[in-house]
């Protein structure tokens, strides 16, 4: 990417990411959790986090890739982008919405595999072997039921989490990896972008499939979503205003 597009980019972020509410936006990231993992065990996971991003990713306070940038952006505008993130709170509360995730899907699979026989247990099994093939799914199944943070383990984590949120470069649009030059326009959009996605796959593509299980589990899906985004979404924007000093709802 060139350099003055880089800068530009960097400084799209600091504009849009220097208000004291980006980091109440944030809440809006526990949807998801409590969508994939259910709302009791989310919030176990927020009370008590035993996972973070630093196990399953070996980086700290990683907000995006984007923000990054390959680490090619201008030092002192990277320095003060680093800054801003951590002064208004984004990368600790990204941080902590990132580690409820791990540790609550780390739990529900964890309750499954050592839990009765079931359906459900079946088609966990069958996912992880579908990526780790059947004795490295072997392997992790016991380090999961031992509650081991193994790189097996963190291997399944990580790319859950990819399913929501972009963190490596394979994450981001193909559009995004084959032009550098184009990657401005895809500022602050990443999230978005993947979310979308992620929405699409979890319901709009299994009610459009014809399939009646499918289509059942779309919907579902679709209603279990949009009560997590309201949920999520509602007490940021009621705090949001608060702070501003707008009328509740304005």
């Amino acid at each position: 990417m060139h350099g003055i597009i880089r800068g530009l980019k960097t400084a799209t972020h600091l504009a849009f990411l220097g208000s004291p509410t980006t980091a109440i936006t944030q809440l809006g990231d526990y949807a998801y959790t409590m969508h994939s993992n259910g709302i009791n065990e989310s919030l176990r996971a927020a009370a008590k986090s035993d996972w973070t991003l630093e196990d399953v990713f070996q980086v700290e306070n990683d907000v995006a890739w984007e923000f990054g940038d390959d680490g090619r952006v201008p030092d002192r505008l990277q320095k003060l982008l680093d800054t801003t993130l951590t002064l208004t709170g984004m990368r600790a509360m990204d941080s902590k919405a990132k580690a409820t995730f791990l540790t609550a899907k780390a739990n529900v699979w964890r309750k499954i595999l050592t839990g009765p026989d079931t359906t459900t247990k079946t088609e966990l099994i069958q996912k992880l072997q579908a990526r780790q093939g059947i004795e490295g799914a072997k392997q992790s199944i016991d380090d999961i039921k031992a509650k081991k943070k193994s790189g097996n383990v963190a291997e399944l984590l990580l790319y859950e989490l990819g399913q929501i949120a972009p963190m490596t470069q394979s994450d981001m649009p193909y559009m995004y990896n084959k032009h550098p030059n184009i990657r401005i326009f895809y500022a602050l959009k990443s999230y978005t972008i993947k979310q979308f996605n992620y929405a699409r796959n979890e319901s709009l593509a299994k009610i459009m499939s014809g399939d009646r299980k499918q289509v059942k589990e779309g919907f579902a899906n679709l209603l279990s979503l949009s009560s997590s985004l309201a949920l999520a979404n509602i007490p940021a924007d009621i705090l949001k205003d608060f702070i501003l000093g707008r009328d509740i709802g304005e």
